[in-house]
């Protein structure tokens, strides 16, 4: 390894200045979405009123456990970047782009948001100001050469809650109070725009948005791409990794012409060109009367979007597009994502990429604009209706676009010998910890409207959103929306139930109902139906290939073509019947027609049948009530299957009735059920499945390569698989690599005659100091929990094992001390997702119990404890060698170690490449391929930093310059 790794690029960008009145190229735009929660959703000591983000850093000023240590509110919103991205940040970028008559962006800043600010900005604390929406709502009034506004202040779910999980009552509560929290702080006129939480869409909560005066929503294109019918299916990280689309979705024409875009999440985006770049309509069929509703969906593009927000990137990725474009029908490609996360929260973002852009673009001859500026210049036709599937951004850990939203709610599933220990989904069993929060959820929203409906109290919605605004005085049934709204936020059960995670909804529907109990106490005039969660289906592909998350990843076709239909229901005055209703419609009726839209169907549809579902109590999780009070109500499970069909599209929806008579009907849904297969086992898993992705909670800003369809496993033998993954040389030494989602690790082996026990420490989170007992009745303590995973191997015996660990995990030792501990944990199975950082350490303990630490790495301080600062913290991308050569892919050129050149707005050539935390890089230069290369300095790579950035200032008179980083500790 003594050559150090290289890669060049010429930087020869020409920048020219293009314009047209009517440009029917390629046209941009940029939505950033900026988002807090209400992190603890709990009655605050001032006033009826939850708290806001002030309240809860004085609370944790004063010592309060909660939210839990991970979540320190006075870093989360301290952070420098997110103190200007928050004010004047958006602003400041869009004013580098306005010599471009009609460039602008979107952005999207959530209402809890806007409330933690201004909580903060009154104070006085962390760096806002008083007039912290000023910027924005200043760059709102900035119009385009058309006169549209260049910065839209785009509608939202006001708490982040997933829309399509939502009934009509509680979404138009949602966005009434964001809108008029916009109001408040941005000014008239109201967006006509949406951007879905997690862009999550579905086409029935189109009649909500257009009753509150929406026009158009912003939905991922991959949703409009897997609905053609012609889509071109890949499985795996080379392609779609999540539930396969149904044949009921693919109702689009069909796109002859696709791309498909490697990204760091471990799947690869597919769209549809142009299809899935243009602008179309999508419409809902009211089930009862047949109206339709009709709502302009405008795509953002997955793969760009996903690159823009964590590095710079080649915009010759759009050349295939600018080949297909049509010219009466232009595309708008939209780079929607965080604009408080990762590269695209920061400044190299807002005030050097945004620009430089835009300049790329129209050099190009693109036309930067804003989405309204586009609708006006090109109206979609109202006869171009499209299908979008269900489903959200291929971002989100674990969900890569799942049309189930799997990742906000996990099917009740259970594990046991039946099912070789191998997760199975069967909701008159199993269990589900998100399954509870929506439970509580369905049971306190049915409460709340029950409430209302009772009272005769319509709730104003400035006492909804903040009660005891402008000196009024809220009532018991605005205070129970309050507080029932708070704990919607999809951020409470996206990592799952853990800490006190679960334990905020149930806080905020605890509160919601101290406020209409009493209400509630007479029930004689109830006329409100029961609530009933939407209903959910598994498989997503009865009789055909099925895969995802819940499947581990592995491609299984089910032994039958049945399929189960379940639900959660509650009704204040108790439950009657609920029954699953579907109908068979043959194999060439596929749900394009009205007909198969309404409960009363036509000609082509089949008679509805009728399966009476399953009520089953089921007590919540204790993640739930883990650190205060259980749920005081929690809907009930209701299941029910169907049987029998085979190459049929089916209708089916649930209707519920209450004790009182009043009933409820869900939308209607459509699946296609195969054939099925003559196969028996199930599930059937492929010859070579594919591996589990590689999502992480914030992602390398650069991409990785793709991993091989069935990672190379690592060798069990003693010894270290290769010097190359030395990540710790000083004390004990410590190994790490990463192929897939298994995690290698290696440190001395204490023999099986040695003096000392040795451990390896693996965690996703290291607690704020050493307070937890070391293993194995050790003395001294260490900064991991308890129930972190960690590998244990006796001195006096061939003892080695993993604890808190997966069942897959692999372990071996060298008998000799002279050889190696290795392991191997599945990181996604140890940790529900996988990490983008780990923490890892290696300690020796005398071997009796009370035995003092002996050794470790790092070396610490030696005061007994392993603290904090004595793990190692290291990027899981930066760990990867997929292609098992003993060389990390980011030190690979011909992988992952790459570069991109661009200028910034003074016309500086600027360097970026993928860095690994800890290697210094040499730049260098040459004005003429095979000239003398000269150096331009040196950047080395802090941790967790994975990619570096340097700008030649001295490029500037430079007609034509070829750059080189080198790796000068590889």
């Amino acid at each position: 390894m003594s050559n150090p790794r290289t890669l060049a690029c010429a930087a020869t960008l020409l920048f020219a200045q293009l314009a047209s009145a009517q440009n029917t190229s390629i046209h941009t735009t940029f939505l950033w979405h900026l988002h807090q929660p209400v992190y603890w959703p709990d009655k605050r000591s001032a006033s009826d009123h939850y708290e806001n983000a002030w309240d809860t850093i004085q609370q944790q000023d004063a010592g309060r456990g909660h939210p839990f240590a991970g979540e320190s509110l006075r870093t989360i919103f301290g952070l420098d970047d997110r103190v200007n991205a928050y004010q004047w940040r958006p602003q400041n970028a869009l004013s580098s782009i306005t010599w471009l008559g009609k460039a602008g962006v979107q952005v999207n800043f959530s209402g809890a948001l806007m409330e933690n600010v201004q909580s903060m900005a009154v104070a006085g604390q962390l760096g806002y100001v008083g007039n912290w929406y000023q910027y924005n709502k200043d760059a709102k009034g900035w119009l385009t050469s058309g006169g549209k506004p260049r910065m839209d202040m785009t509608n939202f779910t006001y708490h982040h809650s997933l829309a399509p999980l939502l009934s009509d009552e509680t979404l138009e509560m949602e966005l009434r109070i964001h809108m008029r929290q916009a109001q408040i702080f941005w000014g008239d006129p109201a967006s006509k725009g949406f951007f879905p939480a997690e862009t999550c869409f579905s086409e029935h909560i189109i009649p909500v948005l257009k009753k509150v005066g929406i026009n158009w929503s912003v939905v991922a294109n991959n949703h409009l791409t897997r609905s053609c019918s012609d889509f071109p299916l890949v499985i795996g990280s080379g392609g779609e990794n999540c539930d396969l689309p149904n044949k009921a979705d693919q109702i689009n024409p069909a796109a002859n012409n696709y791309k498909r875009i490697q990204i760091d999440r471990g799947c690869s985006p597919t769209a549809a060109l142009p299809f899935a770049f243009q602008v179309h309509y999508a419409r809902y069929v009211d089930p009862s009367t047949g109206t339709e509703s009709k709502l302009i969906v405008v795509p953002s593009d997955q793969a760009l979007g996903w690159k823009d927000s964590y590095s710079t990137w080649d915009l010759g990725l759009m050349d295939s597009l600018k080949a297909v474009n049509n010219p009466s029908k232009p595309a708008l490609a939209m780079f929607a994502h965080d604009g408080d996360n990762a590269w695209s929260g920061g400044y190299s973002y807002y005030m050097e990429w945004v620009n430089n852009f835009a300049s790329q673009a129209n050099s190009r001859g693109y036309e930067p604009t804003t989405v309204e500026q586009f609708l006006a210049d090109y109206p979609p036709d109202t006869s171009d209706v499209v299908h979008v599937e269900d489903g959200g951004w291929v971002y989100a850990d674990g969900d890569m676009g799942s049309p189930m939203f799997i990742n906000w709610h996990w099917p009740p599933s259970h594990k046991d010998a039946s099912t070789n220990n191998i997760n199975a989904v069967d909701p008159s069993v199993g269990v589900s910890d998100k399954a509870d929060v929506w439970r509580t959820i369905i049971a306190t929203e049915n409460r709340v409207k029950t409430a209302q409906q009772i009272s005769g109290i319509t709730p104003r919605i400035d006492q909804v959103r903040d009660p005891g605004s402008f000196s009024t005085n809220p009532n018991n049934v605005e205070l129970a929306w309050h507080y029932y709204l708070a704990g919607l936020d999809s951020g409470f059960v996206y990592y799952g139930v853990h800490d006190d995670e679960g334990w905020r909804p149930v806080l905020a529907q605890n509160n919601a109902q101290r406020e209409i109990g009493s209400v509630l106490n007479d029930l004689s005039h109830d006329t409100t139906p029961p609530t009933v969660f939407i209903p959910q289906r598994h498989p997503w592909n009865p009789g055909a290939k099925n895969y995802g998350v819940q499947y581990g990843y592995l491609q299984t076709i089910p032994s039958t073509t049945d399929f189960w239909v379940w639900t959660y229901a509650y009704d204040v005055s108790g439950m009657g019947n609920v029954t699953l209703k579907y109908r068979s419609n043959g194999n060439s009726h596929p749900p394009t027609q009205d007909e198969f839209k309404t409960y009363a169907g036509g000609a082509d549809t089949g008679s509805w049948q009728n399966v009476s579902m399953t009520k089953r109590v089921v007590a919540p999780v204790s993640g739930l009530s883990a650190y205060g009070s259980a749920p005081q109500f929690i809907a009930d499970y209701y299941y029910g299957k169907v049987t029998g069909l085979s190459d049929t599209y089916v209708d089916y929806y649930v209707t519920a009735t209450d004790s009182r008579g009043n009933i409820y009907n869900s939308p209607i849904q459509h699946v296609y059920v195969a054939p099925g297969t003559t196969s028996t086992p199930t599930p059937t898993p492929t010859p070579t499945p594919t591996p589990t992705p590689t999502p992480t909670p914030t992602p390398t800003p650069t991409p990785t390569a793709t991993p091989a369809a069935t990672p190379i496993p690592f060798t069990m033998d003693g010894s270290a698989d290769c010097t190359g993954y030395l990540q710790n040389g000083t004390g004990m030494t410590l190994y790490a690599a990463v192929r897939g989602s298994k995690l290698y690790v290696a440190t001395w082996s204490p023999g099986n005659s040695g003096a000392n026990d040795h451990f390896i420490f693996v965690s996703d989170q290291l607690l704020t100091s050493a307070t937890a007992a070391a293993p194995w009745a050790k003395a001294g303590t260490i900064a991991v929990s308890a129930n972190k995973p960690y590998i244990g191997a006796e001195s006096q015996s061939s003892y080695v094992g993993w604890f808190n660990a997966p069942g897959s995990s692999q372990v071996t030792k060298a008998a000799s001390s002279s050889g190696q501990l290795e392991g191997v944990i599945d990181l996604v199975e140890a940790f529900g997702s996988m990490p983008q950082t780990i923490y890892i350490a290696a300690a020796a303990y005398q071997t009796a119990d009370g035995g003092l630490l002996a050794s470790q790495g790092p070396p610490g301080n030696s005061d007994g404890n392993i603290d904090p600062a004595e793990f190692l913290t290291l990027a899981v991308p930066a760990l990867r060698d997929e292609s098992a050569n003993g060389k990390y892919d980011r030190l690979n050129p011909s992988v992952d170690f790459r570069s991109q050149v661009t200028r910034d707005s003074s016309g500086a050539s600027v360097i970026t490449w993928a860095s690994c935390p800890g290697k210094t890089y040499q730049i260098e230069y040459s004005d003429s391929l095979g000239g003398l290369w000269q150096s331009l300095g040196q950047v080395t790579a802090s941790v967790g930093q994975l990619s570096l950035t340097f700008t030649d200032s001295t490029s500037l008179n430079a007609t034509q310059r070829f750059y080189r980083v080198r790796c000068t500790n590889p």
